[in-house]
């Protein structure tokens, strides 16, 4: 099996031919999307016994956190398939591996989207009895907010690395499989030409 042929009809080629990237983003966006609203719906639940209709604005905030999980994830997964595709060094177990980690940065980062939005808010919120004489204590109105926000959002970022990991995985083990899918196809053309 020598190396794939590099006059612009390489397996990357093929695959961008066969299945265009637009399918391939929307396909991970949906799926990180929809896994990412179920993990914040899941997380509000969890951390707010009485039910979730004490979190003012819930229906924007699993919206947005969606959209941005769901983003991120997609943006991720798409720069792994096109390493995975240009290289025929990657082992199965590096793949899937890599996908967990793009996993659980994209849920992190979603976190941190948040929870960085959130300081903003409450530095703005908390801005409304500040005279403009008082401007130097504005970054640390802000400090003090993004403080708090990650004093307990850190644990929830520890708490989802397990789902991160997870959901991370299963585009890893499809994108390998089709990879191999692709690979064969490729080889039996090579072979019957």
């Amino acid at each position: 099996m020598g190396h794939p042929p590099t006059n612009g009809t390489g397996p990357v080629e093929q695959a961008k031919s066969k299945r265009p990237i637009p399918t391939w983003m929307t396909s991970l966006f949906v799926y990180g999307a929809v896994l990412h609203f179920l993990l914040f719906r899941w997380t509000a639940h969890r951390t707010y016994s009485s039910g979730l209709n004490v979190l003012p604005g819930l229906s924007l905030l699993s919206f947005v956190f969606s959209i941005v999980g769901g983003g991120l994830f997609s943006f991720l997964m798409l720069r792994m398939l096109r390493r995975v595709s240009a290289r025929n060094t990657i082992t199965f177990t590096g793949a899937v591996m890599e996908a967990a980690v793009r996993g659980v940065v994209a849920t992190s980062l979603t976190f941190e989207t948040l929870f960085v939005s959130a300081s903003v808010y409450l530095a703005i919120k908390s801005l409304a009895g500040i005279h403009l004489a008082d401007v130097p204590a504005i970054p640390l109105i802000f400090l003090a907010a993004f403080v708090e926000v990650h004093t307990y959002g850190v644990i929830l970022i520890a708490w989802s690395l397990r789902f991160s990991v997870l959901y991370g995985l299963l585009p890893g083990i499809v994108i390998w499989e089709l990879r191999k899918i692709r690979d064969r196809r490729l080889q039996y053309s090579a072979n019957t030409t």
